[in-house]
């Protein structure tokens, strides 16, 4: 195990607009041509989309 995460407390509020950028990488990364890579920069920016509404 690498490291724990521990929740704390709950948030009320709106959601914080972050999203994972799965397909932006920093130079010198290489990403492999892998299809699911694709699928789930897609399904990062609706989910993002769904819970800043």
């Amino acid at each position: 195990m690498l490291g724990r995460l521990m929740v704390t407390e709950v948030s009320d509020g709106p959601c914080v607009p972050i999203s994972v950028m799965i397909l932006d990488q920093a130079l010198g990364i290489e990403m492999r041509d892998d299809p699911v890579l694709q699928a789930r920069a897609s399904s990062y920016a609706a989910s993002l989309s769904r819970r800043t509404q």
